[in-house]
């Protein structure tokens, strides 16, 4: 398997700005949050690398700056056993959250960027954005949200990686 990357954008008057890039190589499937210190206004180093990891053989785990941010998890091995879905990651946000994100100028290293409309945002709404991997055919997850607003797969190899836009949470759904 080649490296392949992908990216999910949010597009505004101002052109893309990057949520996440999606790597999948021979050795897993990779989340991978930018890290531009000066976009966030966070005081960093280059061991700051937020990520998500999913390993060929299965094990699943997110890191920051060198360290587990959650207990490592054992999943299903990305391999022609795979079936039905796997959670990668859940990222939450506010559209007011993404003028902060870094201007994406070229697209070109993407294999597919999945372009999310800011017009589709309400700034009042929670916003998350879910990505599942899928056996060919298999149906996203779900979760305790209240409306899927945008979907898009990555199917360029096996299993499919699968981001819904998910507006809302049912916890704070109003009477």
């Amino acid at each position: 398997m080649a490296n392949v990357l992908h990216a999910i954008a949010v597009r505004d008057a101002q052109g893309l700005h990057l949520v996440a890039r999606v790597a999948r190589r021979p050795s897993g499937i990779y989340y991978l949050i930018p890290r531009d210190a000066k976009a966030f206004q966070i005081d960093s180093d280059e061991n700051w690398d937020p990520h998500v990891s999913y390993h060929a053989d299965g094990s699943h785990h997110i890191k920051s700056f060198g360290q587990l941010a959650l207990t490592r998890m054992q999943r299903q091995a990305l391999n022609s056993t795979f079936s039905g879905a796997e959670p990668l990651f859940a990222q939450s946000f506010q559209p007011g959250d993404l003028h902060n994100l870094p201007l994406l100028s070229d697209a070109s290293a993407f294999v597919d960027v999945f372009e999310i409309p800011v017009d589709r945002l309400r700034s009042s709404d929670h916003y998350t954005l879910a990505l599942d991997l899928l056996a060919p055919g298999a149906g996203r997850l779900g979760g305790p949200w209240l409306e899927a607003v945008l979907e898009h797969s990555f199917q360029d190899a096996s299993p499919w990686i699968h981001a819904t836009l998910w507006r809302g949470l049912e916890s704070f759904a109003a009477p």
